[in-house]
């Protein structure tokens, strides 16, 4: 679906500009979040104008300008790149984060609060933010079940529970596990309110100060805090288009000797993969 360029979001007003400048913001913009990566093709002449609603005049000199600002790089009968800044975004490369000692920021934090905060319109096509729309929730499920416990007796909602959580739940997880020949006992199984609470916990527990802990390159930012406090070192871990970098992972694991690896197995937020 186009986007008429006067509803193009930007950090400024936009209506002392002209097209092309407009354009360029709108370019610089998403270059800069990294919705167009380094060596990523832009959009060609022609589908941008159409898009946006432009001439293909100001799409060329648009991106003309971009060229000599250093975004993108012209690519004689192939179109327009986006070119690999120096000071941009980090490469993917084995770098590590020193908590106790100073080094350059090897995780662009700035950027992923940024992000993950901004659904725009279309919030399923922002993976990175964490939450999954409204409308692939079960909200209707959990009514139902509210209104089951409003009409049970209140003095069992009064207690204070137990801190492993709520035993028939622990029971069906598990005849889960089992199912997945993983066998352990409701006295075995903690549950938690969320993936930061399991985290903190865990490392509370087995993390001490000065352990290695690998993490994903980009990851989820709030488990930086959660191991730093803990005194320990975090390890970036690249990821290629693919997933983690294996090769780069088992060259970390042989040199930092790990406590604990962080991953996302199924889909990876920030990047979505």
């Amino acid at each position: 679906m186009s986007v008429p360029l006067a509803q193009i979001p930007t950090p400024h007003d936009t209506a002392s500009l002209t097209l092309v400048e407009q354009l360029v913001q709108w370019a610089r913009r998403r270059i800069e979040e990294r919705v167009f990566r380094p060596g990523m093709r832009m959009p060609s002449i022609r589908k941008l104008a159409l898009d946006k609603g432009v001439s293909r005049f100001t799409v060329v000199e648009a991106y003309e300008r971009l060229v000599a600002q250093g975004y993108l790089e012209s690519r004689r009968g192939s179109g327009f790149y986006v070119r690999e800044r120096l000071g941009g975004a980090p490469t993917a490369e084995i770098r590590t984060i020193a908590a106790a000692a100073p080094a350059p920021a090897t995780i662009d934090v700035v950027w992923l609060l940024r992000n993950m905060l901004h659904t725009g319109a279309r919030p399923e096509r922002s993976p990175g933010l964490g939450y999954l729309p409204a409308r692939w929730l079960d909200g209707d499920l959990i009514t139902n079940a509210l209104r089951t416990l409003g009409r049970q007796s209140g003095a069992q909602m009064l207690g204070i529970g137990t801190q492993q959580g709520f035993l028939p739940l622990r029971q069906q997880l598990q005849t889960r596990l089992e199912e997945l020949e993983i066998g352990a006992s409701p006295d075995q199984i903690v549950m938690v309110s969320g993936i930061t609470q399991a985290i903190d916990l865990i490392s509370r527990i087995y993390v001490k100060p000065g352990d290695a802990v690998i993490v994903g390159d980009p990851a989820w930012f709030q488990m930086f805090g959660r191991f730093a406090s803990q005194g320990a070192r975090l390890v970036g871990m690249p990821y290629t288009p693919d997933g983690p970098d294996l090769d780069a992972l088992e060259s970390l694991i042989e040199t930092w000797r790990p406590k604990m690896l962080v991953i996302n197995s199924v889909l990876q937020n920030p990047t979505g993969t």
